[in-house]
């Protein structure tokens, strides 16, 4: 994409300013310098002032004066100082919807009608990173905090799904705010007063999710704000509006287009959201664009008397019944895709899955792998999956959990039971008797802790070092300490120093 300014020429400046979004092709080529100043005039008459018509300024609702009152000092001091070099400067996106839904934003971002290089002229004494200048954006760092700041634009043609060919600055904050994705983000507030032309605190206390102007051009414009309306629905719990919902579904396939690490990051918050089962029941179709592995779970009958659920619905009610960790989430979202892949069904038409935990493990690394997430969150997730259905016998048996223990670790363990725990919520009640075993499972852990009992390797009174000093040699040590690790877990020998080079020494002399 071009680096873009605004002309020198008058009459080019105001054609910009009052362009639609409808003619933006036609929009003229731009210099690669962005350093035109705004004509007084032209600031003069798009200045956004205190007597803005009341059909797009509203006042604060009472709920929210506390959080609007309360911004962070870095916040109001980067918009004061804005406005003390007498540009316009607002609150915008995500950050004044959290305010007005009652809830403190973890970021801040500013707009405003000063241009870029005009923004690092105002903050010259700040450290400033040009994080995304073609875009108008700098950021500015204020009291040891992070804040982007970026100028009013209007976006050109999207061709990619993704970027805009051209972005064109305007002094127009409203210009801004009808290029955002749905209307509860197209909300700014200066620190008094709230612009809202598109009625987005009407839809944050009707809780709906609806694009800004025409659905169909904003999905088409950015396709990942498809699954950014599902994320926002899972999320805050809101409903997507009618036609919003119809165009998502019309345009899935775009998510084609856009990179996988994108879709992971979208996916990710969807999954931490408090109406995840709505959104994973309903959605399916969108989803399963990208996860085709999902498509043959839908409506896909277990005929079992511990289940209620075709497989997807399972899938879905075992996600919104875990903890809300990412590494649990996605487990839940994997753990049984194999099982319309590996059924069988016996004599009495009852079906069984042999193998499913294993074969959804490998079919869990295929889907983290094309999504692009990191090896150490495959490695967990596809881990969990591979032992979701592991069985609880003898929980009561130290030695059965110290075996288990030695392949997993503490921390999967414990992971593991919080995933058996939900995916039994997911059953009918003839499964429940596994929450019993879980708990038993847990202080018997907690029990085999507590005492420092040896489940690894590392936990042995004797190491590789020793055993070389009795004379093994190469992948012998290896063996011959997993052999010792075995025999003290089963309680055959103590973790006694002396015991176990008695023990090693004995081995070695009948040829181990």
């Amino acid at each position: 994409m071009k680096e873009i300014s605004l002309k020198e020429d008058m009459e080019n400046i105001q054609a910009l300013t009052d362009i639609s979004q409808e003619n933006m092709n036609e929009f003229p080529d731009m210099s690669q310098e962005y350093t035109h100043k705004f004509p007084d005039m032209l600031r003069e008459n798009t200045k956004i002032s205190s007597n803005m018509s009341q059909e797009i300024m509203h006042q604060l609702p009472d709920k929210s004066k506390e959080n609007m009152r309360a911004l962070p000092d870095y916040v109001c001091k980067t918009i004061d100082i804005l406005k003390n070099a007498n540009y316009e400067a607002y609150l915008v996106g995500g950050c004044v919807r959290d305010l007005l839904m009652g809830t403190l934003p973890n970021d801040y971002d500013i707009t405003t009608n000063a241009l870029p290089d005009e923004i690092k002229e105002v903050f010259k004494e700040y450290r400033t990173i040009d994080v995304g200048i073609q875009y108008g954006t700098v950021c500015v760092v204020v009291d040891g905090h992070n804040i982007e700041i970026t100028t009013y634009r209007i976006d050109g043609r999207y061709r990619d799904n993704r970027h805009p060919d051209k972005v064109i600055f305007t002094a127009n904050i409203t210009d801004d705010l009808s290029r955002r994705d749905f209307t509860i983000n197209a909300i700014a507030y200066d620190g008094e007063n709230i612009i809202d032309p598109f009625n987005g605190k009407k839809d944050i206390e009707n809780r709906i999710i609806r694009c800004v102007g025409d659905a169909y051009e904003r999905f088409d414009e950015d396709a990942l704000r498809i699954m950014r309306a599902l994320r926002f629905s899972s999320a805050l719990k809101f409903n997507i509006e009618k036609n919003t919902e119809e165009i998502c579904f019309e345009l899935a396939d775009s998510l084609k287009n856009i990179s996988a690490e994108r879709l992971h990051t979208e996916l990710n918050k969807l999954l931490l959201g408090d109406d995840v089962y709505k959104v994973l029941s309903e959605y399916h179709p969108i989803l399963s664009v990208f996860i085709p592995e999902i498509k043959p779970c839908i409506a896909f009958d277990q005929k079992t008397v511990y289940h209620i659920y075709d497989v997807w619905r399972h899938i879905s009610k075992a996600v919104a019944s875990s903890p809300k960790s990412l590494r649990i989430r996605l487990t839940m979202l994997f753990h049984d895709l194999a099982k319309p892949l590996v059924y069988t069904t016996d004599e009495m038409g009852s079906r069984h899955f042999f193998g499913h935990a294993e074969e959804s493990s490998k079919i869990a690394n295929v889907i983290m792998k094309r999504l692009c997430y990191d090896k150490k969150t495959i490695k967990n997730v596809t881990l969990l999956v591979k032992y979701h259905d592991h069985n609880n016998r003898n929980v009561n048996d130290p030695r059965v959990i110290k075996r288990f223990l030695s392949i997993i670790g503490e921390e999967n363990y414990f992971l593991l039971l919080d995933v058996k725990l939900a995916d039994t919520s997911a059953k009918s009640s003839l499964a429940y008797y596994v929450r019993e075993k879980c708990e038993l499972a847990a202080l018997e852990v907690s029990r085999i802790l507590t005492n420092g009992d040896p489940y690894l390797i590392s936990h042995l009174e004797v190491n590789g070092y020793d055993l070389t000093q009795l004379g093994f040699k190469g992948e012998k040590i290896r063996q011959m300490l997993n052999f010792i690790l075995t025999s003290v877990i089963e309680e055959d020998i103590s973790n006694d120093r002396d015991k176990l080079l008695t023990y090693a020494k004995k081995m070695l002399d009948k040829g181990f």
